[in-house]
């Protein structure tokens, strides 16, 4: 029984990351706080879900992901902290709460990807492993291979034509 419990628990954990990595590639609803701009209230490798709101929604206090104005690849979670309005382009003044100085740009709301409504504490470490080709064999591929082979073990046991397979059975069944 001790066996078993293990494998259901690998392929829980299996099913799990391939839910948050699958989730990543199509709807994007995890970022990975990268530094401590946000601290206390966000710290680095914290994962936060980001959902989609519209414009009239935004108010000082959001925390907010867009892309960095120098590198687009980069995400910046910011807390809202003033509107500002310039040539009818309405504008959210950012700031990182541990930063003493808001931002030195202006982030025009219709670049803000979207709000921070929850935070997981250090979820980004294992999103950032997942990610990596040994994250994904390690957390993904052996759990679902040893899943494979415990069924292959007990459709082996079941088929009830071999008397040998004791060790087999001692593990499975804990006999």
């Amino acid at each position: 029984m001790t066996l078993f419990a293990v494998v259901v628990a690998l392929l829980a954990f299996s099913l799990i990351s391939n839910f948050l990595v699958v989730a990543q590639g199509f709807f994007a609803p995890f970022s990975i706080v990268s530094g401590n701009s946000m601290s206390p209230s966000l710290r680095d490798n914290d994962a936060v879900i980001i959902t989609a709101f519209s414009p009239e929604e935004l108010a000082v206090g959001d925390v907010v992901l867009f892309n960095d104005h120098d590198n687009h690849q980069k995400e910046i979670v910011h807390r809202i902290v003033a509107f500002q309005e310039e040539e009818g382009v309405i504008y959210a003044v950012t700031k990182g709460d541990a930063n003493p100085a808001a931002d030195p740009f202006l982030t025009p709301i219709n670049r803000i990807e979207g709000k921070v409504s929850m935070t997981i504490p250090k979820l980004g470490i294992l999103l950032s492993f997942i990610r990596t080709p040994p994250g994904f064999i390690i957390c993904i591929l052996c759990p679902l291979v040893l899943m494979a082979l415990y069924l292959l073990m007990r459709h082996y046991l079941d088929q009830g034509e071999y008397e040998k397979g004791v060790l087999a059975k001692e593990i499975i069944h804990g006999n």
